[in-house]
């Protein structure tokens, strides 16, 4: 087994937990001469701590799920409904542009969260 093949295998028992650090140490010591089997398992452990650090947060995946852009295209088609239910009423006391801009913007999170629905 060469250096290479020993990372990407080691690495790979290590994400399905089929190791512990300290196993692989004890592998890569029968296996490699201690001062090989030493840079081997940094490497491990820097891909590892890469692979972590580009993890997506909890809030970024809960915020990128499907169940919340459908919650804002529902909202968005709330916002159109009163939109022109506020164009219908008497707009003496109302910004005329308010439900204007109310419905644009409501367009747009709704076509945000359309084309979000089918990238997921």
């Amino acid at each position: 087994m060469t250096a290479n093949e020993a990372v990407t295998f080691y690495l790979e028992q290590k994400r399905l937990n089929n190791m512990s650090k300290v196993d692989i140490k004890k592998a890569l010591a029968e296996d490699f001469n201690p001062e090989d089997a030493e840079v081997i398992f940094i490497e491990i452990m820097d891909l590892e701590l890469i692979a972590v650090k580009n993890q997506k947060s909890t809030f970024v995946r809960i915020l990128e799920s499907k169940f919340v852009s459908y919650f804002f295209i529902v909202f968005g088609l709330i916002v159109i409904g009163t939109s022109i239910y506020i164009n219908t009423i008497d707009q003496s006391d109302i910004n005329k542009y308010l439900p204007w801009v109310m419905i644009f913007g409501a367009a747009f999170i709704i076509a945000k969260h359309i084309r979000n629905i089918r990238k997921v």
